[in-house]
């Protein structure tokens, strides 16, 4: 298509104006790409970001919860 469009603007002697065309034409498809890139983007980073959130949160507990079952001898403090 660019191709295209320089040999017409080459023959009418309107080159600049369809090199903008094209540019636009081109700076429009990008636009499109990037906000569909962008929508499908934010789900998959707000997953990632809850399953680091959630490994760090169980990395913290087990610990308190063996901590809890050494110290009380294994045996329920609810009893």
């Amino acid at each position: 298509m660019v191709v295209q469009m320089i040999a017409v603007g080459e023959e009418t002697s309107e080159l600049d104006l369809m090199l903008l065309r094209v540019a636009d034409y081109y700076e429009q498809e990008i636009d499109g790409k990037v906000e569909t890139l962008s929508s499908v983007m934010e789900p998959v980073l707000v997953l990632f970001l809850g399953i680091v959130v959630g490994a760090i949160l169980i990395s913290m507990y087990l610990p308190m919860f063996d901590l809890v079952n050494v110290v009380g001898g294994g045996e329920s403090l609810f009893r």
